[in-house]
């Protein structure tokens, strides 16, 4: 209820939830790798990405060429670990700065794995819907992508879905975020205008009963969307869709594009291309960020 309540008032309820930073990994590609398991931490992670690389193996896949995706899905993760949940909430209100040294480890993260060759070398011309189809066909061994993109990749992929698996980006040493915490947003609710009186609103909040009951997010659930409300999961809930909930069911992690100014966006894509292209460092991308958001403040 959260994601539409504003100054404790409700304006709207949510159908679905999506989560921007689903790990999908090849069981078997890891497997050769050492690893039958998704690494518990930064360090093994690192590891596994360095002997996957080392064994000709294009590590983690991304598809950057529209920008959002690092900032979204990547930096929501790893931020998250780092510089902890509160973190960006902290950065609008002026009592931290992404000059800190925590966020400046946060995007040091993205230089290391980029120094480590961990992404596709096109990552920045690949955009990310053909970047689904390269991790399908085994080019890479994970991608990081959302949680809408598990029915294509799992449930109509009936031919190796079980070979897919999901995580979370693992837990930072000396990081201040909650490992097991996923960075998620609520989508689709419907408002109401304040304007409605008499019939019109009697009708309108009758309408919202009948769509809001349990059997719209079991309806949901059945075509493999996780939704933002408790209910008994149907007989047909997928087994993926149930693994799905299972792993987000510890807590969200802030989505950077759904808190911060359009203006910082745009700054940390830029950077973040930057970063991955080896023009800039994490500090310098982290003065720019700080720079753009001390402007939102005057």
């Amino acid at each position: 209820m959260a994601g539409y309540n504003v100054g404790g008032k409700q304006y709207a309820i949510p159908t679905k939830m999506t989560f921007v930073d689903i790990v999908y990994y090849h069981k078997d590609m890891l497997a050769k790798a050492g690893y039958n398991e998704f690494p518990k931490t930064y360090s093994e992670f690192l590891d596994l990405v360095k002997k996957l690389k080392a064994s000709g193996v294009t590590p983690m896949a991304i598809g950057n060429k529209n920008r959002w995706p690092m900032q979204s899905t990547f930096m929501s993760a790893v931020g998250d670990r780092v510089a902890g949940t509160d973190f960006l909430t902290k950065v609008k209100q002026g009592q931290a700065k992404f000059t800190d040294a925590e966020y400046v480890k946060a995007l040091g993260i993205v230089d290391e794995l980029t120094k480590a060759d961990a992404f596709n070398s096109d990552m920045n011309t690949m955009d990310e819907v053909q970047v689904q189809d390269y991790f399908l066909q085994k080019k890479a061994a994970m991608t990081m992508t959302s949680s809408t993109i598990d029915t294509k990749f799992r449930v109509s992929n009936k031919e190796s879905g079980d070979n897919i698996g999901i995580a979370l980006f693992p837990s930072v040493e000396g990081g201040k975020g909650t490992p097991g915490k996923s960075a998620g947003v609520v989508q689709y609710g419907i408002g109401l205008s304040k304007e409605l009186k008499g019939a019109k609103k009697e009708a309108a909040l009758k309408f919202l009963k009948y769509f809001y009951a349990p059997e719209l997010y079991q309806n949901l659930m059945s075509k493999g969307i996780v939704v933002p409300a408790k209910v008994d999961a149907p007989a047909d809930t997928s087994k993926y869709l149930k693994e799905m909930i299972d792993l987000t069911k510890n807590g969200d992690a802030l989505v950077f594009d759904s808190v911060m100014p359009a203006t910082v966006k745009d700054v940390i894509e830029n950077g973040l291309q930057a970063i991955t292209m080896k023009q800039k460092t994490p500090e310098q991308v982290a003065q720019e960020m700080q720079a753009a958001m001390d402007k939102v403040k005057k």
